[in-house]
């Protein structure tokens, strides 16, 4: 009799572990779904906004944002790198057009 008091205590405490671990499992699942339903719904939105052109380009106003709010940070890289890039990109083309009109002042010399 003891045996089958403890066996069926057990089962009972085994079966309570079992269903709390699947109704966690499930509760994960829920909220999970719903977390990707809610960005579907959010990237439709801007999807609509942007057919619609409702959306502003993210490069409207100022070239560098930095320094307006920040100027202590005017020469931090920042959010970002493609501020430095196209820096480096104008610098790079400045000293090639530089260059270019060296280029031709020494070739009429030599002509000359």
């Amino acid at each position: 009799m003891e045996w089958v008091s403890i066996a069926i205590v057990g089962c009972l405490v085994v079966a309570a572990v079992v269903g709390l671990f699947v109704w966690g499992l499930a509760r994960s699942a829920a909220v999970g779904d719903r977390d990707q339903l809610e960005q579907l719904a959010w990237a439709r939105a801007v999807e609509a906004d942007e057919a619609q052109g409702r959306l502003d380009s993210r490069r409207v106003g100022s070239d560098d944002r930095r320094t307006e709010t920040r100027p202590w940070a005017s020469a931090a890289p920042g959010r970002r790198a493609e501020d430095i890039l196209r820096r480096d990109l104008a610098e790079a083309h400045r000293a090639l057009s530089d260059a270019e009109e060296r280029l031709v002042e020494i070739e009429a010399r030599q002509s000359a």
